[in-house]
């Protein structure tokens, strides 16, 4: 053709011929076998760390005296939140008010938590159990020190999850809150 366009014979001839080169010159087809059980693996470790994320969020639907106690402190530093929000609204002028109180828990100092990625699991029972949907508690890293911390709680559509917690977070979701 004189302007450079195959017919889709034309097109399907130089394949062929390309595909019979590549033939002769000992190019071998991709092995799927080999492809199936590499996404196998794949497939395998993915499902073992959804097993393991839901079978740790278990342990924060049926506590032991150790979870339990996070829980509750989680609770009583969301109450304390809660009552200097609704301290400021009521009292607060313009120009005073209450901002940035440090808010003191035991939670900043446990290493399964601040270091250990368990945190993810006390968000994860602190919205979808206790139903708490406008702000997120959130451990932040501070500048004084290693492993030193705070708690705060942010607002939710201001929190931002990592990756790895996110699909964490996707796991509990869809075994345990579907319906929701």
């Amino acid at each position: 053709m004189a302007d450079g366009k195959q017919t889709a014979a034309q097109a399907f001839d130089a394949f062929a011929q390309k595909f019979q080169r590549f033939i002769a010159a000992g190019g071998d087809a991709p092995d799927v076998k080999k492809a199936s059980t590499e996404q196998d693996t794949i497939n395998g470790a993915m499902n073992a760390k959804r097993r393991a994320v839901i079978e740790r969020y278990k342990s924060f639907l049926t506590p032991d005296a150790a979870i339990d106690a996070d829980q509750n402190e989680l609770k009583a530093a969301y109450a304390l939140f809660k009552a200097v929000q609704a301290a400021n609204a009521e009292h607060a002028t313009d120009e005073t008010r209450l901002d940035g109180i440090p808010l003191l828990s035991p939670l900043v100092h446990a290493d399964r938590y601040t270091i250990g990625g368990d945190f993810v699991y006390l968000q994860a029972w602190f919205c979808y159990e206790q139903h708490i949907s406008d702000y997120v508690p959130e451990l932040q890293p501070q500048p004084t020190g290693e492993n030193s911390y705070k708690l705060v709680f942010v607002p939710a559509r201001h929190h931002h999850v990592t990756y790895d917690d996110k699909e964490k977070l996707d796991a509990i979701r869809s075994c345990f809150y579907s319906g929701a």
